[in-house]
């Protein structure tokens, strides 16, 4: 296909095949399109699987540079010292799996596009918890854990919302910076372990290492159904 661009054939490929799928799907009647009959059509349909940008992200290509990674990040909960550390990897692994997600935005700025995150709470799929609480120097932080640790009261600098939000279900970090607070934060998950690992199964996403399955697989036997 002289002339053409490969990644313009592929994409238009993609687009044909995925309106040709709709307009099947399309001709049917609403009561006749149950889980049985598109699972005949691909197992891939009708899994649950999304992007939630907790701040305001423009859609673009990492910049390592800037601080800047689209790529699954590992929580690493300390064991010989206080806090943990957010880190990219370069696929997802069982410390990257996240069960619940809890936060408030800071209310410095209340009409701001650009919100940021004051207070983050982390439970993960190995029923470890923890929490984004003390900033320290050279742009690092700590984050404490439930045992009571002190820690340095930001709220008297900066306004946090009494206003909780929450994610439940399986998730990763996509995109993580941070300075005095969270600037940009960015999960991809589902509401089930199995539309999880059958997400990573389906699209070209990450690799799932076999802790990782193993950790899902464990989950969703305890966890069947959505959180309600």
């Amino acid at each position: 296909l002289l002339g053409f661009r490969e990644e313009n054939i592929v994409k238009n490929f993609l687009i044909s095949e995925a309106i040709e799928e709709y307009d099947h799907i399309s001709r049917h009647r609403d009561e006749d399109i149950t889980p049985s009959m598109l699972m005949e059509m691909s197992k891939s349909i009708g899994v649950q699987f999304a992007d939630y940008y907790i701040t305001n992200i423009p859609e673009k290509g990492s910049t390592p540079e800037k601080g800047i990674i689209y790529q699954p990040h590992q929580v690493n909960v300390g064991r010989n010292y206080d806090g943990c550390s957010i880190d990219p990897s370069s696929f997802v692994t069982s410390s990257c799996l996240i069960r619940k997600v809890t936060w408030c935005y800071t209310t410095i700025y209340p009409n701001t596009s650009q919100p940021r995150v004051g207070y983050l709470k982390l439970d993960l799929l190995n029923g470890e918890s923890v929490e984004v609480k003390k900033i320290i120097a050279m742009g690092g932080f700590t984050i404490a854990n439930e045992e009571g640790i002190e820690v340095a009261d930001i709220e008297k600098d900066v306004g946090i919302s009494e206003i909780h939000h929450k994610l439940e279900g399986v998730f990763v970090i996509t995109n993580f910076q941070m300075s005095n607070h969270v600037l940009r934060l960015r999960f991809c998950g589902s509401r089930t372990a199995m539309d999880f690992e059958k997400a990573f199964d389906y699209y070209s996403l990450w690799s799932l290492s076999q802790g990782a399955r193993k950790s899902l697989r464990q989950f969703a036997a305890r966890n069947p159904l959505p959180p309600s």
